[in-house]
């Protein structure tokens, strides 16, 4: 019979058995073992080669992110070796001055001058150790391990902290007939205070900048305050930027958050509770 008088079914059927007979190149024949057919799954499968793509994607990522914090850390080291520096001639400056100044030769705004130089260095030298703390991936992780045991155990008395330092309190509690500070970046407001005060205020940028946002751009600050003391004034600016903390140091306050106040070992504005820890992180 020929072919054009086929009926379609018939054709269908013939295509069929053709195919099944003839197989085409991408099909392959079943293994008959079970350890064949696992062995081919796990090379062939789309989700297993779907899965070691990410993985060469995820290895290249981590090369990458590898090369750059190298990069990051060798840099640092070089900063730090050179803002080390930089102190050391910014103190060896103030000193000439304040010579100058006791023997007449020079005005006291020359070693004011200077010394906000100094404050500046100092500030510039606590951020790139900051940088290189987090960097390194050290302290914040110690501290969360810490709190975590923290929910499993029972909680230790918590240590008790110390008062603020005499000398400082005195400068803290010196009386300002008025201060208004109007959209004025809160790093400008810390200098003030402190020339005001005669102590130190170093801002952990990295720290301040990962809770709230950069000191010098993000954090404003809008008060107006009659009668007031530079404690109190800091106080306004705690309570308008919650998680920021000043710590006293030997050289002054630090400027940080409360996360890390919490596990240092010293007067704290305002007065926050130290974690339950054994021994401070910080002293």
């Amino acid at each position: 019979m020929p072919i054009r008088f086929l009926s379609p079914l018939l054709l269908l059927a013939l295509a069929a058995a053709s195919t099944a007979a003839f197989p085409t190149e991408d099909q392959q024949d079943i293994p008959k073992t079970l350890e064949e057919q696992l062995a081919v799954a796990l090379e062939r499968n789309p989700q297993v080669r779907l899965a070691e793509a990410k993985v060469r994607q995820a290895e290249a990522e981590l090369t990458e992110v590898r090369l750059r914090i190298t990069e990051e850390i060798i840099q640092l080291q070089s900063d730090l070796a050179g803002q080390q520096l930089e102190i050391e001639v910014a103190k060896e400056s103030l000193l000439r001055s304040e010579q100058l100044v006791k023997s007449g030769h020079a005005s006291s705004e020359t070693a004011s001058q200077d010394k906000i130089r100094l404050l500046k260095a100092e500030g510039e030298l606590t951020r790139l150790q900051a940088r290189q703390r987090y960097l390194l991936g050290v302290d914040r992780a110690s501290a969360r391990r810490s709190a975590t045991s923290e929910v499993s155990q029972d909680a230790p008395k918590r240590p008790r902290r110390p008062g603020m330092p005499a000398e400082l309190q005195k400068r803290l509690d010196m009386k300002i007939p008025k201060v208004n500070f109007e959209d004025r970046a809160v790093t400008d407001c810390f200098l003030y205070l402190s020339d005001l005060g005669g102590f130190s205020i170093v801002i952990d940028y990295d720290e301040i900048t990962s809770e709230i946002g950069d000191p010098d751009i993000d954090i404003k600050m809008n008060i107006q305050l009659d009668q007031s003391t530079i404690g109190g004034i800091l106080q306004a600016i705690v309570d308008l930027n919650p998680p920021l903390v000043f710590v006293a140091r030997d050289y002054g306050l630090l400027a940080t958050t409360r996360f890390k106040a919490e596990g240092m070992f010293s007067a704290t504005i305002p007065a926050i509770p130290m974690i339950p820890e054994e021994e401070p992180r910080i002293r």
